[in-house]
């Protein structure tokens, strides 16, 4: 399984994505900042 950290401040927009990319297999860690989703991976 792919494994990504996604950056959105949105957390209804973020919910989506994972939703949508775990269909594909991939799981999604969702960050609402990038200065902290540097850490994350």
């Amino acid at each position: 399984m792919t494994k990504i950290v996604f950056v959105e401040d949105d957390p209804e927009v973020g919910k989506l994505i994972a939703a949508y990319l775990g269909k594909h297999d991939i799981d999604v860690i969702i960050e609402p900042r990038g200065d902290t989703a540097q850490g994350l991976y």
